[in-house]
């Protein structure tokens, strides 16, 4: 062992503290033995001359560094909480993608800690991709001018299903134009095609809240800095834009204090393309939906073709009758109530 040490008398006589030779301790913190002069040496030398408390302080030395690592930095990240949202662009992990009908997806995407969204009601976020999208003819995007050609990046917006009740993730439903799958639309569409090509642990660059119109509960709407309040709710959405309105229903649904009256009339072309249909029919009879579909299949109940004057009358009379009903009820109320105090009177 003498010849292994002999390297090492030129730069360990002076700080070894009068030791004969440098100890595992001095191969770690000294970059000369650092470099390859070694180490395993000078641990075996340690061991065969019970040298132990050598041995042990870069074992404590790294263990302590460990935790110092985990409790400042790991553990803040892990147990951090609050908003996620903060105006700036921010990338998210994609941890779950389920495809909801053929070219409807749900991408479930991963908060630091037990993180919120931090989105009120009635905002949405906007989500960011280069515009690196292969076109089928230069400036043109499914045979028309494309406004966006020249630009960047593109932004989409999107209203996630996910509520502030849920931390340490968000859902968004998309739906997919593929290229090529419509002799209309040769070139697909943008950014839910380009989500639907992500994989699981893949990056998304998204900003917000953003939003001009908040639902605050209790049929009040917020408005560019005016409040409107209603007792009834009146909806119309199509496709994929059911998200938001998803949103302000199920906030309306799980506050009890919340008595607005919701009606909602919902458009798809087929029955395949309904998207979040169990989750529309679990919110009856608090929610009225009536659905209407442009090709409708043989046995289908709800209404057929596009929405029309028509349609837009019978979310009308589908309020009225709410309020009709709910006049009713008032006034049996008031008819008891006086006939209870006609009884007390007589008595």
């Amino acid at each position: 062992m003498d010849a292994v040490y002999e390297k090492y008398e030129l730069f360990c006589n002076a700080c070894s503290g009068g030791r004969d030779v440098p100890t595992p301790f001095c191969a770690m913190v000294c970059p000369q033995l650092a470099e390859g002069y070694g180490y395993r040496d000078l641990i075996n030398h340690s061991l065969e001359t019970n040298d132990y408390v050598q041995l042990m302080i870069p074992i404590i030395f790294t263990v302590i560094i460990i935790r110092i690592v985990k409790v400042f930095v790991v553990m803040p990240l892990m147990t951090k909480s609050g908003p996620f949202l903060n105006r700036k662009r921010q990338f998210v992990k994609l941890v779950q993608k389920e495809h909801l009908t053929e070219n409807v997806v749900r991408f479930r995407y991963k908060l630091p800690g037990s993180q919120t969204l931090g989105l009120y009601v009635g905002g949405f976020i906007k989500v960011h991709h280069p515009n690196s999208f292969k076109r089928q003819k230069e400036g043109e995007w499914n045979g028309r001018a494309d406004p966006e050609a020249e630009l960047d990046e593109i932004d989409r917006k999107y209203t996630p299903v996910t509520s502030e009740d849920d931390k340490g993730y968000f859902d968004i439903v998309v739906k997919s134009y593929r290229p090529s799958e419509n002799p209309k639309f040769p070139d697909g569409g943008k950014s839910g095609y380009k989500m639907e090509c992500q994989s699981i642990g893949d990056l998304l660059q998204i900003s917000g809240p953003f939003g001009h119109i908040k639902y605050l509960g209790g049929g009040v709407f917020k408005k560019t800095g005016k409040e409107y309040k209603t007792a009834n709710i009146a909806m119309i959405a199509g496709g994929s834009g059911i998200t938001p309105m998803l949103q302000i229903i199920r906030d309306v649904i799980k506050n009890s204090s919340d008595h607005a009256n919701i009606s909602l009339l919902y458009a798809n072309q087929t029955e395949d393309d309904i998207i979040l249909r169990k989750e529309l029919e679990a919110l009856a009879p608090r929610l009225k939906c009536y659905m209407t579909l442009d090709r409708p299949p043989k046995g289908w109940e709800g209404g057929a073709g596009f929405i029309t004057k028509g349609a837009f009358f019978f979310v009308f009379c589908l309020v009225c009758s709410i309020l009709i009903s709910r006049c009713v009820k008032v006034f049996w109320r008031i008819l008891l109530a006086l006939r209870r105090m006609s009884v007390l009177q007589r008595s």
